[in-house]
């Protein structure tokens, strides 16, 4: 279950705050808008609605994963192959990382999707 700080009272409220920001520095006006964050998919959903209020073009906009939580996500997959040893799940990890520090998502995401359709 995912946690909300408490104070903020819940996610609308959380980009309710960055939809005033975002107003105030007139957003659609930047050149490239990058969004950071984790593989959410509650963030990714208010994210896009934030993008079409906004009129921003796709040209403008990119989304990232945080390094963080994509190999936490990396650990996830590893998990589904419930016919690995914890040492094969290990080492596929370890490879996985290795290529996204070296910038190989889509071999990445290939492996992915492979690895999951096995």
């Amino acid at each position: 279950m995912p946690f909300i700080e408490g104070t903020m009272k819940g996610p609308d409220a959380i980009f309710g705050l960055i939809k005033f920001y975002l107003s105030r520095l007139n957003i659609a006006k930047a050149d490239k808008i990058l969004f950071v964050a984790d593989g959410a998919r509650w963030i990714w959903n208010h994210v896009s609605a934030l993008v079409k209020e906004f009129g921003i073009a796709p040209q403008q906009f990119y989304s990232l994963l945080d390094f963080y939580h994509a190999v936490e996500h990396l650990a996830k997959v590893a998990d589904l192959r419930k016919g690995w040893k914890a040492a094969e799940r290990k080492n596929w990890i370890k490879k996985h990382r290795r290529l996204l520090l070296r910038g190989k998502v889509k071999e990445v995401i290939s492996s992915i999707l492979s690895t999951l359709s096995r």
